[in-house]
């Protein structure tokens, strides 16, 4: 199977997901107020479906061809903000604020990972625009995950950690001119499939002990935001693997918030 071939199962798989999870969200939406998060998670799949379906068709209209400010890129940013404004809605309750180092390190996160973006696409405008709402929806993911206490604080650590060491490794590979900068990129590979897995792991774990589901929400959503991370991070056959995973993330989204709405 070729890239292109791969590339395109996965955005039809990615698509009849989120088709099937917008026709079963459908039922739980009615005019309550706590069943708001379940609509907005109902437009959240729209945008991913819509946005899919776009880069279907322009890859089957004009394929390698890029776009400086693509369509997708609109149901993208989507996409991220209602995924935000579904965890600001769940936890709207919740007092418990962000420590300002943390504040601080998942902006500076976020700015590395633009600047990235740029320097490997030369796109300002659709990295800087799509990283505004991206940013966002990862601040909202770590401050979901500090209300809920859903990492104990040597996670918290660890996953510092790790950051860091990613976004370091893919600098350095930058300033690589001469010899083969492969280990490096296979370093920050392993780096991102380790923490992504791991969460995976965390929610499926939550999940299967009936924890709180506000916690294994902010698992859940953390796990795709992180996810996203890494696949804007990466080319190629572990994009389309990071896709599949990050897929996963959808019906264990599904399944953590109809449980606080129905609960």
């Amino acid at each position: 199977m070729t890239l292109l071939t791969a590339e395109l199962t996965t955005d039809i798989i990615g698509m009849l997901l989120a088709l099937v999870l917008i026709v079963i969200t459908l039922p739980l939406i009615d005019k309550g107020r706590e069943s708001m998060p379940m609509a907005l998670f109902n437009f959240a799949l729209v945008s991913f479906m819509l946005s899919l379906a776009y880069w279907v068709v322009y890859n089957a209209v004009r394929p390698d061809t890029r776009m400086p400010l693509a369509a997708n890129e609109i149901g993208e940013s989507a996409w991220f903000l209602l995924l935000a404004a579904v965890l600001d809605a769940v936890l709207r309750d919740e007092k418990v604020p962000l420590k300002p180092f943390e504040t601080i390190f998942t902006l500076v996160f976020v700015i590395a990972s633009v600047a990235l973006w740029i320097a490997w696409t030369g796109e300002w405008v659709q990295d800087i625009l799509g990283g505004i709402p991206f940013g966002y929806f990862l601040y909202t993911c770590v401050k979901a995950l500090r209300q809920t206490d859903a990492l104990r604080e040597i996670e918290w650590r660890v996953l510092g950690i790790y950051c860091v060491a990613i976004i370091a490794g893919h600098v350095a590979s930058l300033f690589i001119t001469i010899g083969d900068k492969r280990p490096l990129d296979y370093y920050c590979t392993v780096l991102m499939f380790s923490i992504l897995i791991w969460l995976l792991i965390k929610s499926f774990v939550s999940i299967k002990r009936n924890e709180d589901a506000k916690v294994s929400m902010a698992l859940t959503f953390s796990t795709c935001a992180f996810g996203f991370s890494s696949l804007y991070m990466s080319s190629g056959w572990i994009y389309e693997l990071i896709l599949m995973l990050n897929y996963m993330t959808l019906p264990l989204m599904y399944i953590t918030l109809k449980r606080e709405v129905t609960e």
